[in-house]
Formats: C-alpha cells, sequence, structure tokens
C-alpha cells in the first residue's frame, strides 16, 4: 500500500478540526516525522480545559490515522505551570497510546483492523 505524505494527513486533519468547529478551541500541531507512516504529534492545547473540546480534536486525529494508515508518536510535556505529566500520559493512554522503550516517547499504532477486509472466500 502506498503511503499519503505527512502533509497530506496534517492538511487532511486541520481540514476536519475546521469542519467540526473545533479549530478555535483546540489547537494540535503536528510535524513530519523522517518514517514513513508515523505523524509526530506535538502538542495540544485547548482554550477551554475541561469541556471535552481536546479529546474530540484527538478522536478526530485517531480517526485519520486510522484512515491513512499512520502511527502517531508524541513526547509527552506540559505546557504551563499547573502540569500533570501523570494526568497527561493517562489521557494518553486512554486514548490508545503506549510508552516506547525510551521512556520518553509514547506511539498510537495505527488500528489495522478498522481498515481490513477479510479476503473472500
Amino acid at each position: 500500500m502506498e503511503f499519503e505524505s505527512a502533509e497530506t494527513f496534517i492538511e487532511r486533519y486541520n481540514t476536519t478540526l475546521a469542519r467540526i468547529r473545533l479549530s478555535d478551541l483546540v489547537t494540535v500541531e503536528l510535524s513530519p516525522t523522517p518514517q514513513q507512516g508515523v505523524i509526530a504529534l506535538d502538542s495540544v492545547t485547548s482554550s477551554d480545559r475541561g469541556k471535552g473540546f481536546a479529546k474530540c480534536a484527538m478522536k478526530a486525529l485517531l480517526s485519520i490515522a486510522d484512515d491513512l494508515e499512520f502511527d502517531i508518536l508524541t513526547v509527552p510535556q506540559g505546557q504551563d505551570t499547573d502540569f500533570d505529566q501523570a494526568r497527561l500520559n493517562k489521557w494518553l493512554t486512554r486514548a490508545g497510546f503506549e510508552a516506547e522503550s525510551d521512556g520518553k516517547t509514547m506511539r498510537r499504532k495505527v488500528l489495522w483492523s478498522r481498515n481490513y477486509r477479510a479476503p473472500k472466500s
């Protein structure tokens, strides 16, 4: 299978956020990686914490990642003084991210079963 480019992935995601009217409420920064089929999640920032906007944006991100067959890599880190590392790690774990062997990076692998079609018998 030929992979979409990371730039196509990012463009599709930003368009989706605008369509579901989240682009003013949540900022999600993505960047290409040297690995084909892998996108970096640099940050997720919600203008109104605790309202579920970041969760909705994450669901859209995961859906597009599965559709385009991209893994997502992130290094969870806070951007403000009231940051709680354990809480962020739990949030990412609930979204399907798993810790990598380096202890810093988390990866969410493609849910292949979503696009899998069993061969006809």
